[in-house]
């Protein structure tokens, strides 16, 4: 299978590294995507290439640098299947975390997820756990697949030629893990289950840095207050209460405040994050 890692130019010990945990995967064509910093885009270029008003009002908030090169470094895979006509690939970035066996390795899993990709349906599917699914069948004695209804990070995913053509743009408005408004579009949304990839999040960049938008009345537009929890305080965060009595639902469509959890009795958590609205 194709295999597209995202990794930076003067990352080379991540690069080392990934490149290490793929060897012992000899069925993945492995290619290195040099991937967009940035931070060393000028303004000029970031407008030619991004779409920032739209960016930053999806998001509430001022975009970093390094959300839109990492959006537009996922342009280019999807661009490559397009233009290339790959039916499917797997798309990695190089902060990814030693690969998990409970439920089987590696190559064993894209074997038996490759028939739900050769569909005429636009598919993604998530081989890490951040992730929130409705329902789940089994694969085999060990796997499931769960249909996701909203997700974050992209440090590992499968996705169909069909979902690239979808989610392929010239100009894109959204970060790269915008994986709710991608299924409003028509992606179907899945997450193997148990998961098999996680993240280093020392190399995550810290939502908690963007400036705040203004509206036209002075008000600040806050970012959804359980996105920029990292992982390890979500936890903490869960387990003191800490996050009991936050708008879980209407932040991103109300700006401030309203809005009921998100909470279902039908929905389940495959880790311990929040949704990003």
């Amino acid at each position: 299978m194709k295999t597209f890692v995202i990794n930076l130019p003067h990352a080379t010990a991540r690069r080392e590294r990934v490149r290490t945990i793929l060897a012992e995967h000899p069925s993945l064509d492995v290619e290195f995507i040099e991937a967009v910093d940035g931070r060393k885009l000028s303004a000029e270029e970031i407008e030619r290439r991004f779409d920032l008003r739209k960016g930053n009002f999806r998001a509430m908030c001022r975009m970093l640098p390094e959300e839109i090169g990492c959006t537009l470094s996922h342009q280019t895979c999807y661009r490559r299947m397009v233009a290339e006509g790959i039916p499917y690939a797997l798309i990695l970035e190089d902060d990814l975390t030693m690969p998990r066996t409970e439920g089987g390795g590696l190559s064993d899993a894209i074997d038996l997820l490759k028939p739900h990709l050769d569909t005429d349906e636009p598919r993604a599917i998530l081989l890490s756990n951040c992730n929130w699914w409705i329902s789940a069948r089994p694969l085999d004695e060990k796997r499931r697949l769960a249909r996701v209804f909203d997700a974050w990070m992209t440090h590992a995913y499968l996705l169909n030629l069909a979902g690239a053509r979808l989610l392929a743009e010239e100009r894109p408005g959204y970060t790269a893990d915008n994986w709710r408004l991608m299924i409003r579009r028509g992606l179907h949304l899945y997450s193997l289950l148990p998961h098999i990839f996680g993240q280093d999040l020392r190399h995550v960049p810290d939502r908690e840095a963007r400036p705040p938008l203004r509206t036209a009345v002075g008000t600040h537009l806050v970012p959804h207050p359980a996105r920029t929890l990292q992982a390890p305080a979500q936890a903490a965060a869960r387990k003191d209460g800490a996050l009991r009595g936050l708008n879980l639902s209407g932040g991103r469509r109300t700006g401030i405040g309203g809005g009921r959890p998100i909470y279902k009795r039908n929905v389940r958590k495959s880790a311990t994050v929040f949704p990003d609205f």
